[in-house]
């Protein structure tokens, strides 16, 4: 009777589901929260000033209306897509979503998506963490997927449209929490004292010393701070974001005044083959977030990282 009782205990065990720790299989696509952005004229970028590198001279730049994710795509709704299309290739040869050990200062904890026999889970209690690990083509055809999903149009914002979103509709603010009315809480997931003491001697010797306490020691699930003046949030630290232009370090010289966007790989060199990112992240110093910094990431594996996501943008045609 004691074998079994063994037996029985065995075939039962091996019948329960792979999900046993509540990890989440999402299928369903799930609409992220939009905000409206009504159309206006701003003066994008800064005076050169001796020290700016990419992001003068200011000039004037005019925006139809648009509506743009509220947060950061997060890890549920990036799951969804997968399960739906598939961990595709890049011409690289790597997945769309993919992390690499050796590459990034990352370790196995911090997987929040994943995979399990060709499904995809998201890890219990990250659900509404900002996805990364991803290139620039990947969120590309997530907006290109919610699109026919839901019969409306969906992209990445433009790197102008994503500046008059993080200066609360153009305003003069150098961080997106500035002209918002709560200001109880803290700002932004940046490199705070948390993260700084991760470092090695080595980085400490570039990374500047901060007191400052952001709550979260790396990063931080979308919403945690304080929106902006037009209600969205983590437009400054958590995740840089993917836009839709390609990266030219001299593009606000030549820019177009009516909804620009750089898309013609002619005119950057080849040093700057990359897209757009913007926000700064929760391994930068503060002012990296800065709502006028600029970046730019490679389209393939080298734009992938622990520290990049997106958000999307809807436009009215």
């Amino acid at each position: 009777m004691k074998h079994l009782q063994i037996i029985i205990i065995v075939c039962f065990s091996s019948c329960i589901p792979l999900n046993l720790n509540h990890d989440i299989q999402y299928l369903k696509p799930t609409l992220p929260d939009l905000i409206f952005i009504d159309k206006g004229t701003f003066y994008m970028g800064i005076d050169f000033d001796g020290d700016t590198y990419d992001n003068y001279p200011k000039h004037i730049v005019s925006l139809d209306s648009f509506n743009i994710g509220k947060y950061e795509v997060t890890n549920k709704e990036f799951c969804s897509f997968l399960n739906s299309e598939g961990n595709k290739k890049d011409n690289d040869g790597k997945l769309w979503y993919f992390w690499d050990n050796n590459k990034y200062d990352f370790k196995e904890k911090d997987i929040y998506l994943y995979e399990r026999k060709g499904e995809f889970y998201v890890k219990k209690g990250y659900d509404n963490y900002p996805i990364r690990f991803i290139s620039w083509n990947a969120a590309e055809a997530y907006c290109i997927w919610l699109s026919q999903k839901t019969n409306r149009k969906f992209r990445l914002p433009t790197e102008a449209e994503w500046e008059y979103v993080a200066r609360s509709g153009g305003g003069n603010y150098s961080y997106s929490w500035v002209e918002s009315k709560n200001t109880d809480s803290t700002f932004c997931n940046y490199g705070d004292a948390s993260y700084y003491k991760t470092l090695s001697k080595k980085r400490k010797l570039y990374y500047p010393k901060t007191s400052y306490n952001d709550g979260f020691k790396e990063l931080s699930p979308v919403g945690a701070y304080i929106p902006n003046g037009l209600g969205v949030y983590d437009m400054s630290g958590n995740v840089s974001e993917f836009c839709l232009d390609w990266y030219m370090s001299r593009y606000y010289s030549i820019s177009p005044n009516n909804n620009p966007c750089c898309l013609d790989t002619n005119l950057i060199t080849s040093s700057e083959i990359g897209k757009v990112v913007r926000g700064g992240n929760f391994k930068v110093p503060l002012h990296w977030c800065s709502n006028f910094n600029r970046g730019g990431r490679g389209v393939f594996i080298s734009g992938k990282g622990n520290y990049v996501g997106f958000r999307i943008v809807e436009v009215f045609e």
